[in-house]
């Protein structure tokens, strides 16, 4: 016979001990998951304020004129972006150089053409007249535009015949950042860079980081 009120029998610890460890496992694999994106979105924007930097730098270059087809102005930009991983025609990095001008009726009447848009069709519009790639050209491509390959000479130059006529050589869009007028250029310079030392195997996978200077 039990006294009244005793205890029949006490509930086993082990149970709770169990329920807890279940509570923790599931709690860390959610803070795991949560760390390694921080630690991801962190390591990529360090990453972001070095491309800027480079783009600046190189885009400073650029609009001063250095002709970066030859060998030994492209391993000055490669000096820039050390520690990325890129080298003249690969790697983790893309340097794209677009000199891009406004045409207008001058620039077609010079290019031997009447100033209307039948006989000139890329008239007013924006039109790239020279594009220099250095780097992993498969990374990406300039959301302006690119021109047929068939366009651009050894030096990055488009002809004026066919940056007149020709719509590949359009620079879409390139009027809704800046406004040109008649014969006036401007200096884009692209930079891109992949982050595939910052990605987890397959498990989360980083985006790239893209920026661009205007001069």
């Amino acid at each position: 016979m039990h006294a009244p009120g005793a205890m029949v029998g006490q509930v086993s610890a082990s149970p709770r001990r169990g329920s807890t460890m279940i509570e923790f496992c599931l709690s860390v694999a959610l803070w795991t998951t949560v760390l390694m994106g921080l630690s991801t979105v962190g390591l990529n924007l360090i990453r972001a304020l070095q491309v800027e930097q480079i783009c600046r730098d190189a885009g400073h270059l650029y609009s001063s004129g250095l002709d970066f087809t030859q060998s030994g102005n492209q391993n000055l930009l490669l000096m820039l972006a050390t520690g990325q991983n890129i080298t003249a025609t690969g790697g983790n990095g893309v340097f794209i150089f677009s000199t891009v001008e406004y045409i207008d009726t001058p620039q077609c009447t010079a290019g031997g053409l009447a100033g209307n848009s039948s006989s000139c069709p890329n008239l007013g519009q924006d039109v790239i007249v020279q594009r220099v790639v250095v780097g992993n050209a498969s990374l990406f491509s300039s959301p302006f535009g690119t021109p047929g390959s068939g366009l651009i000479g050894a030096s990055g130059n488009i002809p004026s015949s066919d940056y007149l006529t020709n719509s590949s050589a359009r620079a879409v869009g390139f009027g809704s950042v800046i406004s040109l007028t008649g014969g006036q250029v401007a200096y884009l310079t692209e930079t891109y860079f992949s982050s595939p030392d910052f990605a987890w195997g397959n498990y989360m996978s980083v985006a790239g980081v893209y920026d661009r200077k205007i001069f």
